[in-house]
């Protein structure tokens, strides 16, 4: 007896063992799932040697919607499979104060939650890192999975420092973000130099008369320049993107949704 309830008590401990481990691996966010699951990641690649190697990227169109600047450092210039580029320390963000979500969601994948609380000029920014900028000419944005409180007023601005800011592209009343999960391209009419700071900041209210900023992240297409950030022009030609690992993030992790409509 002694020996069934010993095999007993060790076989439930595995068991919740397991399903504890489950648990925990289904509640991580598709962002975080190739860390997780350890998939490879760029553990032989050296950061400086990448983006130092090449003094400007253009990242081409592609699926906008997927393939741009968070997702060129996320995989390391293509190279490698994708991770989320605030997890690895390739941007960081900030914002005008935390309520809903993770920083590092606003610059991943997901349909989720990314939210301030209600202040006035609520924003969201995102820092390349001292001697990097990205010359931005279009971006996306991917509402919230909300079925409310959905961006409708907002400002793109660029910086060199994270005080001073330039406006890059200006939105009113625009209704185009207002539902679930919707995922819109928003043309920038004169994208100029390079920035290390992009900031999105909410000018009025959203969707429900709120100054909530919520959605679930944005991606910046451009340029990516090494050496830049201080307000400059971009350092040298664009060269195009190297993008070796396209087709296997399409097949692991789809195409993130509906295409983009373009605005």
């Amino acid at each position: 007896w002694n020996g069934m309830e010993q095999n007993l008590t060790s076989g439930m401990g595995n068991f919740a063992a397991n399903l504890e481990e489950r648990t925990s691996q289904t509640q991580n966010t598709a962002s975080e799932k190739v860390i997780a699951e350890n998939e490879p990641t760029a553990t032989s690649v050296s950061n400086e040697a990448w983006r130092s190697a090449t003094s400007s990227v253009q990242v081409a169109d592609g699926d906008e919607s997927v393939h741009g600047i968070l997702w060129w450092l996320g995989t390391r210039g293509g190279q490698v499979v994708y991770e989320n580029p605030n997890l690895i320390e390739l941007v960081a963000i900030g914002r005008s104060s935390e309520n809903w979500g993770k920083d590092f969601v606003c610059a991943g994948r997901d349909v989720a939650y990314c939210g301030t609380g209600a202040d006035e000029s609520a924003f969201f920014s995102y820092d390349f890192g001292e001697g990097y900028a990205v010359a931005c000419d279009k971006y996306t944005i991917v509402s919230s999975r909300s079925d409310s409180h959905h961006p409708r007023n907002w400002v793109l601005e660029g910086g060199a420092d994270g005080q001073s800011w330039v406006e890059v592209d200006n939105r009113s009343n625009d209704e185009s973000l207002v539902g679930g999960g919707k995922k819109c391209n928003f043309s920038v009419a004169a994208p100029g130099a390079g920035h290390r700071f992009l900031r999105l900041r909410q000018t009025g209210f959203n969707s429900n008369d709120a100054n909530f900023l919520r959605f679930s992240y944005v991606e910046f297409f451009g340029s990516y320049v090494v050496g830049g950030g201080g307000g400059g022009a971009a350092a040298s030609e664009a060269a195009p993107a190297s993008q070796p690992a396209v087709q296997q993030q399409q097949q692991q992790q789809g195409a993130f949704g509906a295409q983009p409509q373009q605005q």
